[in-house]
């Protein structure tokens, strides 16, 4: 029997897989906060599954909101152990253009996409898209110059 590859669809070549996924944590409690500034504590592997970071909001918003004091976000990252265990960097390169860790990139969606092919198959009648996505790179972690990831917080 031969080994095939599946096939895949058009709008999947354009898409790497990515081996982690991040989840949305509540606000520790003040105990958590407290330990958490306990640097002569220990890290175990099985803290690392359990790891809640922060994203101090970019932006000051004025007056309250009902359910949280800020837009700050909190998020933990599984496999947690997988992702402390590589390499961080403050930039990388790719396309021979280089990001920086806290840098915006703009990032093109399907629709950007789909402008781009159909002004390509015009006679250069090219018009500038706003259809891109904004984003900030959070952290920039390897585990070598293939695999490489970026957290990123989404702007709009």
């Amino acid at each position: 029997m031969r080994n095939r590859k599946r096939s895949r669809s058009v709008g999947e070549e354009n898409r790497a897989e990515c081996p982690f996924i991040i989840s949305y944590a509540p606000n520790p409690s003040r105990a958590d906060q407290e330990r958490h500034k306990n640097k002569k504590r220990k890290r175990n592997s099985q803290d690392d599954n359990k790891r809640v970071q922060i994203q101090i909001s970019p932006f000051s918003p004025t007056g309250s909101f009902e359910t949280h004091d800020t837009m700050d976000l909190y998020y933990t990252v599984k496999p947690g152990k997988r992702w402390q265990d590589m390499t961080r960097y403050n930039s990388f390169v790719l396309n021979s253009i280089k990001y920086y860790s806290e840098g915006f990139v703009y990032i093109a969606n399907e629709l950007t996409i789909e402008h781009q092919k159909a002004t390509n198959d015009s006679k250069g009648n090219y018009k500038k898209s706003n259809n891109k996505w904004v984003m900030r790179i959070l952290e920039i972690r390897a585990s070598n110059k293939h695999h490489v990831y970026a957290c990123v917080y989404w702007i709009y």
